[in-house]
């Protein structure tokens, strides 16, 4: 078993940062491998990649085994970077990735076994990446908006209009998404389908308005969207 973590998000805040960017940055890096080396055992092997990646490979953990322990280990490293470096804590995310790899995909005479292994790992790890990439292509795609009236049963008219995600066409691509894509992915595109369903509710009461009707629309939003500063800020 292989697996990689790797710290995304560096880059956004390398020009809000400006002198101090190297040193935090070192820091940042310097905090992720100590406390993945404090988390793995003797027999697995860790290499650094470089300031923003790093390679392990699990030696004695099956598979589902080395899935769980990765996702540990980023939780916690991530939570040890924001504790110390709480200047990152609204851009950088620890994102980790766990495949099997065929000892026949390692034979070759170019580079070291470690060099093939790691070279075998991020393809892999593109292809899991373009597979993410099509099912959230497909959930923004395939998005439809609903408006659920809500009676008034006392007054007997409708009160207001209440948008709702009609999951019939992507319910399957969400459930599939939600199996393969890490919770900073999830979290991601969960406030993409909040912008869209703010957008699409603006554009339905444009249309109306300008036909001289009214209505009065609740649009819900995900919690997740507006905690997060990067995606609060995009919402807004």
């Amino acid at each position: 078993m292989a697996g990689s973590f790797e710290l995304v998000g560096l880059d956004e805040i390398k020009g809000a940062l400006g002198e101090r960017w190297v040193g935090l940055a070192a820091r940042a890096s310097e905090l992720a491998e100590q406390g993945i080396r404090r988390r793995i055992s003797d027999s697995d092997v860790l290499q650094v990649l470089s300031e923003t990646e790093f390679s392990i490979c699990f030696a004695k953990l099956n598979r589902e085994a080395a899935v769980e322990r990765a996702k540990q280990i980023s939780r916690e490293i991530k939570q040890e970077i924001f504790a110390e470096l709480p200047e990152f804590s609204s851009s950088v995310t620890v994102k980790q990735y766990v495949a099997e790899i065929e000892l026949k995909n390692l034979a070759g005479d170019t580079g070291s076994l470690a060099d093939r292994l790691v070279l075998t790992l991020r393809r892999m790890r593109m292809e899991a990446d373009r597979a993410i990439l099509n099912y959230r292509r497909l959930l923004l795609k395939d998005f439809q908006l609903l408006f659920a009236p809500v009676w008034d049963p006392e007054r007997a008219i409708v009160n207001l209009n209440r948008c709702v995600l009609d999951l019939s066409l992507g319910c399957t691509t969400l459930s599939q998404f939600q199996a393969i894509a890490d919770p900073d992915q999830m979290v991601a595109t969960l406030a993409d389908m909040d912008c869209l369903a703010l957008t699409r509710a603006l554009e339905m009461l444009h249309r109306y308005g300008r036909a001289s009707n009214v209505a009065a629309v609740l649009v819900p939003v995900g919690y997740q969207t507006l905690a997060r500063t990067s995606t609060r800020r995009e919402y807004l």
